[in-house]
């Protein structure tokens, strides 16, 4: 249930932070900032977070700097879809004004993660019990 909560709060969670810090105006326009690139990042975040956090979990690799890395590669393909594939100057620019702030994001957002969802669950912590594993 941890991890559940974990996917649907840190992404919205470090998106805002992430607005109210690049904004400067905590209320103005940070939160419809917020909700905008929430709803692009959700989208990835199921597709590509939750059979990166299986891998993950199959694999015992639920550390820190694993979901923090997790996160950028969710993040890093995210981008790769909003950048405009006619336009190398215009991509250029999207990537120097934009590149920091998703990078960012998406590191608070996966430290984010292992802190609610990861971090001291006892669930996690046994292996995956395969079903060929146990026949005879």
């Amino acid at each position: 249930m941890r991890v559940i909560a974990a996917f649907l709060i840190a992404p919205a969670l470090a998106i805002t932070c992430m607005c109210v810090l690049f904004g400067g105006q905590p209320y103005a326009d940070a939160l419809v900032v917020s909700l905008m690139i929430a709803y692009l990042t959700y989208p990835f975040v199921l597709v590509i977070g939750l059979p990166l956090f299986w891998l993950l979990y199959r694999k015992q690799w639920l550390g820190l700097k694993a979901c923090m890395m997790a996160a950028l590669v969710c993040a890093a393909i995210a981008f790769l879809f909003m950048l405009s594939p006619l336009d190398k100057q215009e991509t250029l620019r999207q990537i120097q004004s934009q590149g920091l702030f998703i990078v960012a994001t998406a590191l608070l957002g996966g430290g984010l993660f292992w802190w609610m969802g990861v971090r001291h669950n006892q669930a996690l912590k046994q292996p995956v019990q395969d079903k060929d594993a146990a026949a005879p």
